[in-house]
């Protein structure tokens, strides 16, 4: 592949961590990725990075381990200490391993801080929302690609018929009251942040009304307006950023469920909506792993994707299509570029539009099964496991190459 021969004694090391990967997100996408390095000659290795520090370092000193692979910038701050006092090296760049960190969510959000000076040469970032992948850049990683997420063939080894299952729509989401994020803006005072709260209330009115727009790039437009040039590496700044992508999330969602209410929908969240109509059919079942939803999905003739990207993909479409269901999503550039409306999957305008063509759907078992056959055959063919792996192993393959151009790559 790519003008690699691998080598069985060489291998990669992935890194996760329990602490943050509640609902097993990354092991679902190890257990994949792992399988298709396998199919590619590459064994693939875990360990999580908090509790099995010397299984880490052990292949960071070994010359068989040829790179590293990590999730949302978990384990980029790995350091090590130098021959001089009180100095510090990033781990990769001490022992001269690749990472590869696979992100999924903003960089500039907060729950990303942990990662903001991981900017070593020895880090690519491989960003699946594009949007997300101009913000790393602005933060300074030196070495940034757009690539796609994938799909779950292992996971989801049998696809049954839509008429076989039990769930007719499924909504997999977390809910949080949105004034939560409103209230957080309100402890800070001073002329910066007066100036960050009226920021925050002009946009989030529109953003959260308004799903084709992407809270980022509305954030970045206001700012631009006004003369003000936003820092991701500031922390006000970042925190305005998250107060509002987070406020957005929510407050589409609540409307959303709201909007459902007369339709047999199943919730999957952390925790039920107190304001759905006394007459509704919604019922809400407790979060589970991810393991667990792609089960869900598998039972599920729809189901809704509220993606918070829209310009970047997400685990709980590619998931719902490798499941076979049926998939409503609210606007997304990758997926309207990739798929086709009304074919492969359905995109709703807002959360009124959503609830007249999932209910369309669930009266049409024809159209259903189509689109579930479309979406399910067209997602993963594009978006399978191994296009990922087959990146990776380019980019190992060009960083090993010797500096004369025309010799033949080395080996992973």
């Amino acid at each position: 592949m790519n003008g690699i021969a691998p080598d069985p004694a060489q291998y990669g090391m992935v890194l996760t961590r329990a602490d943050v990967d509640r609902f097993g997100h990354n092991n679902l996408f190890v257990q994949e990725l792992a399988a298709a390095f396998d199919n590619a000659g590459v064994t693939l290795r875990s360990a999580d990075y908090i509790t099995e520090t010397r299984q880490v370092f052990a292949a960071m000193r070994d010359s068989a381990c040829k790179f590293f692979l990590s999730f949302n910038g978990f384990g980029s701050e790995l350091l090590v200490s130098t021959l001089l006092p009180g100095e510090l090296l990033p781990a990769y760049s001490a022992y001269k391993k690749p990472l590869f960190d696979l992100m999924h969510d903003c960089p500039a959000h907060d729950s990303m801080s942990h990662q903001v000076r991981s900017v070593f040469p020895q880090r690519t970032l491989l960003v699946t929302d594009y949007g997300y992948a101009n913000a790393a850049t602005n933060l300074g990683f030196p070495n940034v690609l757009h690539v796609p997420s994938i799909t779950f063939p292992n996971a989801v080894p049998a696809v049954k018929p839509i008429k076989e299952r039990s769930i007719d729509i499924l909504l997999p989401v977390s809910l949080r009251p949105p004034k939560i994020f409103e209230d957080r803006l309100l402890a800070a005072g001073g002329y910066k942040s007066r100036l960050y709260r009226s920021l925050f209330h002009d946009v989030s009115a529109k953003t959260s009304r308004d799903w084709q727009l992407d809270p980022l790039g509305e954030l970045v437009n206001a700012c631009r307006e006004i003369g003000i040039t936003l820092d991701w590496t500031d922390a006000d700044d970042r925190f305005l950023l998250t107060m509002l992508m987070d406020h957005t999330k929510f407050a589409r969602r609540q409307r959303l469920v709201k909007a459902l209410a007369g339709l047999p929908v199943t919730v999957m969240t952390d925790r039920e909506e107190d304001r759905v109509a006394e007459n509704s059919r919604i019922a809400f079942i407790e979060s589970r792993s991810a393991s667990g939803l792609l089960s869900l999905m598998a039972d599920s003739r729809c189901v809704l994707c509220p993606t918070p990207h829209l310009t970047g993909f997400h685990e709980r479409a590619l998931g719902a299509f490798t499941a076979g269901a049926a998939v409503v999503s609210s606007p997304n550039r990758v997926l309207e570029a990739a798929l086709v409306h009304g074919r492969d999957l359905m995109f709703f305008r807002d959360e009124t539009d959503a609830a007249g063509i999932v209910q369309a759907l669930i009266n049409d078992a024809e159209q259903l099964q189509s689109i579930a056959d479309n979406g399910h055959a067209r997602a993963c063919r594009m978006f399978a496991p191994e296009r990922l792996v087959e990146t990776i192993l380019s980019l190992l393959a060009i960083q090993h190459q010797g500096p004369d151009p025309s010799q033949p790559k080395r080996s992973v």
